[in-house]
C-alpha cells in the first residue's frame, strides 16, 4: 500500500520555498549550509516523487536535507503556481490543466487556447 503524506503549507513545502529564500527569513526547516548562504540555487525538478529521486539520482539524493511535499493537486501548474506565489492551490485557483476562459479553453501548460494564441 502507498503511504500518503499530507502537504504541508509553508514552512516545510514547496508554498514556503521562495519565501525562505529571501534574506533575513527563517530557513531553519532548510539544510544547515542553506541557512546562512549568501546566494542559494533553486533547482525544481518536475514529475519525480522523492522515491524516484532516491532511485534516479544518488548524488542529488546525498544532499543535505531531506524532502519537502508539493501541493494537492499535485499537478505541474498548481505546483509551480504555488512555488512562485506562496500559496495553496485552493487560494491560487489553478487546480487542473484547462481553463474556460474569454469564451475559450486556455491550457496553463502552454499557456494559450485551443487554436494556439495566447491570451491577452
Amino acid at each position: 500500500m502507498i503511504e500518503m503524506t499530507p502537504p504541508k503549507y509553508g514552512v516545510g513545502g514547496i508554498t514556503g520555498v521562495l519565501h525562505s529564500l529571501l534574506p533575513g527569513r527563517d530557513r531553519t526547516w532548510m539544510p544547515e549550509p542553506v541557512q546562512d548562504a549568501d546566494c542559494v540555487v533553486l533547482l525544481i525538478v518536475d514529475g519525480l516523487g522523492h522515491s524516484a529521486v532516491d532511485a534516479t539520482m544518488p548524488t542529488l539524493n546525498s544532499f543535505v536535507g531531506g524532502p519537502i511535499t508539493s501541493v494537492v493537486p499535485s499537478t505541474t501548474c498548481a505546483a509551480l503556481t504555488s512555488i512562485a506565489t506562496g500559496v495553496p492551490p485552493s487560494q491560487h485557483g489553478l487546480v487542473g490543466y484547462r481553463f474556460p476562459i474569454y469564451g475559450s479553453v486556455l491550457n496553463t501548460l502552454r499557456w494559450n487556447f485551443e487554436d494556439g494564441t495566447s491570451p491577452p
